[in-house]
């Protein structure tokens, strides 16, 4: 009864204090014209959206840390992505803001606006695995210290595949899902875009270490490079954009809703879907293997 009433007390402040918060921070954002639709970094003071930025990354940090202490690394990962999602969903429309900025500038702004929240959640993850309680196997997945650097001695070659996978995952499920540059799409895209990340990288672990003829304390399931590779997507989004026929009609193809999903993905949607869908996805893979487990020894 007390893990499930500081469960809720802790993402009720993170979906009901600090979340809108961070939306209310994202929103204070105008572009060059004077308008509210302005990403972080793709507006009137680059500056400002940098201490914005890092506003947001601190307060996610906070509450994941205050949860994985209190709970589980999981349920801190969860309630930084929920932090995330409202900076994602407060900020402006990634189409409307490009319109102050048409050019190859404004897609490099947002591709480097992404690689700063790429790295913004490698710091949140380490973090958050400072505080999680040693030797609880619930955290073992999602741990970002020494353990990841054994897990990729063991099998690089997986570790980087999960990432490739998990960035692919990503980018077909916005294209699939987002048909608008609303900020709800593009949170509701970053999430189906991790859930699917995780549910693939799941399945590909599992089914390695089912493989594996080593000793199974040898080799740890690592989901990391799951959440890495969709905030990853973020950065890469926006480049894309450049390798791709008819580039220069974007912002017409966004204004239509015939451009590809990913182009009208806030960069923080990413990041949300990372922290909020992967767990989510993985958890289901690993659900339903133990369940699978548990028919075949009855």
């Amino acid at each position: 009864m007390k893990h499930a009433i500081w469960i809720w007390i802790l993402r009720g402040v993170a979906l009901l204090v600090l979340g809108p918060i961070a939306g209310m921070l994202a929103n204070s954002m105008r572009s060059v014209d004077g308008s509210g639709h302005a990403t972080l970094l793709l507006s009137s003071s680059i500056v400002r959206g940098v201490f914005v930025l890092f506003g947001i990354g601190f307060m996610a940090m906070i509450i994941g840390i205050c949860a994985t202490k209190v709970l589980s690394l999981r349920e801190g990962v969860l309630n930084a992505g929920f932090v995330l999602a409202w900076g994602a969903w407060g900020g402006g429309r990634v189409g409307e803001a490009l319109r102050s900025d048409p050019g190859a500038g404004g897609l490099i702004k947002l591709a480097i606006e992404g690689g700063l929240i790429f790295v913004l959640v490698g710091i949140m993850l380490c973090s958050m695995s400072k505080a999680a309680k040693k030797g609880d196997t619930r955290n073992e997945v999602l741990l970002f210290d020494e353990s990841i650097v054994r897990t990729m001695k063991g099998d690089p070659g997986m570790m980087v595949a999960v990432l490739v996978v998990s960035v692919l995952a990503a980018l077909g499920a916005s294209w699939l899902q987002v048909t608008s540059d609303l900020t709800g799409q593009s949170v509701w895209g970053g999430f189906v875009g991790g859930l699917l990340a995780g549910v693939v990288s799941g399945l590909m672990l599992h089914h390695a270490d089912q493989k594996d003829t080593r000793k199974s304390d040898s080799r740890v399931v690592s989901m990391v490079p799951a959440i890495l590779g969709v905030a990853l997507a973020g950065l890469i989004a926006p480049l894309l954009v450049f390798v791709v026929p008819g580039s220069e009609k974007v912002l017409a193809a966004i204004a239509s809703g015939d451009a590809p999903g990913w182009t009208m993905m806030t960069p923080m949607a990413w990041s949300a879907g990372a922290l909020i869908g992967v767990p989510a996805g993985y958890g289901w893979v690993e659900s339903s293997m133990q369940k699978h487990q548990a028919a075949a020894h009855a």
